[in-house]
This record gives structure tokens, C-alpha cells and sequence, in this order.
């Protein structure tokens, strides 16, 4: 097979029962603003001959040509002359035109939301959830522990950060506070977080939690959503401008990188604490001090050392990494918000942005964490986050099953 690498993003496969589909063969494909996501089954079997492969291909959305080239010498045949297809993504509406001359077929292009959320609607009713998300990042993990560990040596020193604690003209106040106890506090309230999230039926089987609904969906590709998912509907509650096409132009011009690999090479050399504040930067040694309250890796403000400097003060993969660290940052926090007002508890992040790099979703992980673990300090519920394999093809997926069921 001619895979054409200098274009080609990466592939994966997914197994689908033969069950769940009432044809065996069938393409779509979601041309967002960064990315040319392909889905296509050509009727293989897998090993044990229960269930079709589905394969994924991505392309730059520069390469649409190359796509369409490609998807033609891999289905052949299988491409039906006047045929529509669902389809998904702002590209699919531009290029509409252009595709249909290619591939000699008529595109129905909806919304990605939709396509995104009738992909998650099939997963999570066919799949364990461990089957379809990645596993939990130890980056995650050392970093909400590193923070909590340096609050509760903080309130070890005897300074509250209560805001009943406050004083009048909203000074912060002292109180004599013993850091084993906010720890224990901290442990139960973690421990009956996790166990309110699943039913004491499976409690007493000691059975792993089940998907339930309600939940929150991240998209985050070139531009991003946030919908809630409920059983028979959902709503989109918010939009991020501040995502994969933002990180891509930002790091264009910062560090001239041309392509979102580069950037993240780039990324994983850097220290962003090169560029960033962080509260170590601000402390003292006065406990009276409000700053002196502050974790040490807390970050205060991104980019904060390139006040009064120029870009040749730094070195390019710092740059890129504070970046990272940045839209990682925002992203991380408008989710949890949303996440709050919606009232739901386990967040599915998904979208080519983080999907592409496992630096993308450590990043958004470990802030995403942290925040999380501060709920328990304010006994508000505990929140769960995983990101999806196959998150950046949801839209093409969801689309595809409406082909191949139709």
C-alpha cells in the first residue's frame, strides 16, 4: 500500500462488530481548519472474523488534493459515481465543489457537533471505557500531587487560605492549623467523592464505575466546544477560539515553527518556566505575606518574564513550551468551569489537537488535575477527565456510521 508518508499524520484501526453495521464497506472523512481526518472500512475482517476494521488517516488540511488521491487508490471501486455522503467539517463546505469532481460524489456535510456526538454515543455503548480512552498520564498525577503536597506544607505553617479567615478589609488571616489534618480531610473527602460516583450495587461487587450519563465533551481541535451529553439529547454550552489553530499560528510566528510536529519537537525540549512566573518567583519568607501563601509551582503569569524583552532573549523551545503550558492552561480551566455549571462530573476530552500528542494531553492533564483536586478543599464533587483514542476522528466516525447504516 502506497501511504504517500510525507503527507500521511498517522493511522489507526478500530474493531466494529458485524453486528453493528449493516454494510461492510464505506468511507467519510472531517476537513476541519488544521487537519484532513479519513475514515473508511474496506471490508476486512479482523483476526478472530467477528468484526470489520474501520482504518483512520489523517492528512494537513494543505494536502486535500493528496487525500482525495488517496482515499481513491484505497477504496477503488468502492466509491459509488453520484453516491452522497455524509460529511463533516468546515473544509467539506468550502472545498464541497472541488470534492464532488474528485470523488464523483455528492457530500452531505452536518455539523460536527453532531457527527462528534453520535461517534461518542456508539463508543460508549459498545466499549468499556477503558477500550476507548487513554490511560491516566503519570505527568498528571506527579503534578497534582507535587501541588497539593506544597499547600499542605504551606497550611503546615500555620496560614489559612480560608476565606472565612479573612479580615475585614480582606487581608489574609492566621490560624493554628495542623497540615494532618487538612491531609486526612482531603483523603475522606477524595475517597467519598469516588464512592458517591458509583451505585452501591457495584460497590459491593467491587465492580469498576460504568458510563453514566450526564457528561461533558471537550472538543478541542483547530477551535474547540464544550457540549453536555445527555441520554436523549445534548447541548453545547461553549466555544474555545483558543485552540490547535491558535497554537499553530502563535508558534509560527514565535519560533517560525511549519508544521504542528515541529512545535511540539520544540515543546518537549523547552522549560516553560523560562518564560513563565511562577510563585516561587514572588515569595518570601514572611508568612504574613500573602505571596508567601502561594505554592511554589503555582503559575502566576504566562510569559511573564518577556516583559521589556525580545524574542532572541530565549530560547526557542522554551517558547514553545510556555505556549504549550498556556493554551493548555486556558483550556484546562474553561472546561472545569463549564463543568461546574453543568453539573456533571466526568469530562471526555477529544479532537485532533489532543489527540495527535501525548505532550498535548499531559499538559492539559495535569492542570486539569490540579484544578480538580482544589474542589475537595471546598468539599465540592470530584471531577474525572479522560481523553479519547480515536478523539480526533469522532466527526469523520459519526458520519461514517451513518453511511454504512443507511
Amino acid at each position: 500500500m502506497e501511504t504517500q508518508k510525507e503527507f500521511l499524520i498517522d493511522e489507526e484501526t478500530l474493531e466494529v462488530p458485524f453486528s453493528l453495521m449493516k454494510s461492510k464497506t464505506g468511507f467519510s472523512f472531517d476537513i476541519g481548519g488544521s487537519c484532513i481526518k479519513l475514515v473508511y472500512s474496506l471490508g476486512e475482517n479482523n483476526e478472530k472474523g467477528d468484526s470489520l476494521i474501520i482504518r483512520m488517516t489523517s492528512f494537513s488540511s494543505t494536502k486535500l488534493k493528496e487525500a482525495m488521491e488517496f482515499l481513491k487508490k484505497r477504496l477503488g471501486s468502492g466509491i459509488q459515481s453520484g453516491e452522497k455522503i455524509f460529511t463533516t467539517g468546515v473544509g467539506c463546505h468550502i472545498e464541497e465543489n472541488f470534492i464532488n469532481s474528485e470523488l464523483g460524489i455528492k457530500l452531505v456535510n452536518v455539523s460536527e457537533m453532531d457527527g462528534f456526538v453520535e461517534a461518542f454515543r456508539f463508543l460508549v455503548s459498545n466499549y468499556s471505557i477503558s477500550d476507548i480512552t487513554h490511560p491516566q498520564s503519570s505527568v498528571a498525577v506527579e503534578y497534582k500531587d507535587r501541588m497539593i503536597g506544597q499547600i499542605l506544607s504551606m497550611l503546615a505553617k500555620n496560614v489559612s487560605i480560608s476565606p472565612e479567615h479573612r479580615t475585614s478589609n480582606g487581608q489574609m488571616g492566621v490560624e493554628n492549623t495542623d497540615s494532618s489534618l487538612i491531609e486526612n480531610k482531603l483523603k475522606e473527602d477524595e475517597a467519598a467523592a469516588a464512592a458517591a460516583a458509583i451505585e452501591p450495587k457495584e460497590v459491593e461487587e467491587q465492580l469498576p464505575p460504568k458510563f453514566k450519563y450526564p457528561c461533558i465533551m471537550a472538543m478541542m481541535g483547530s477551535g474547540g466546544g464544550i457540549l453536555k451529553i445527555e441520554e436523549d439529547r445534548f447541548m453545547v454550552l461553549d466555544g474555545m477560539t483558543r485552540c490547535g489553530r491558535m497554537f499553530l499560528g502563535l508558534g509560527s510566528l514565535l519560533v517560525g515553527s511549519k508544521s504542528f510536529e515541529e512545535l511540539i519537537e520544540l515543546a518537549s525540549k523547552g522549560n516553560d518556566e523560562n518564560v513563565t512566573v511562577l510563585g516561587k518567583q514572588l515569595k518570601s519568607n514572611d508568612c504574613f505575606d500573602v505571596y508567601a501563601q502561594m505554592p511554589d509551582d503555582l503559575v502566576l503569569y504566562c510569559f511573564g518574564q518577556a516583559v521589556g524583552r525580545n524574542l532572541a532573549d530565549f530560547k526557542r523551545e522554551d517558547l514553545a513550551a510556555a505556549l504549550l503550558s498556556t493554551i493548555a492552561q486556558d483550556l484546562a480551566q474553561a472546561t472545569h468551569l463549564n463543568s461546574h455549571v453543568l453539573k456533571a462530573d466526568t469530562i471526555y476530552f477529544c479532537g485532533s489537537f489532543v489527540g495527535q500528542s501525548q505532550l498535548v494531553r499531559d499538559t492539559i492533564g495535569k492542570y486539569f488535575s490540579f484544578r480538580c483536586s482544589l474542589d475537595a478543599f471546598n468539599q465540592m464533587p470530584l471531577k474525572t477527565h479522560h481523553f479519547m483514542k480515536f478523539g480526533g476522528y469522532l466527526g469523520a466516525l459519526g458520519c461514517l456510521l451513518r453511511n454504512m447504516n443507511k
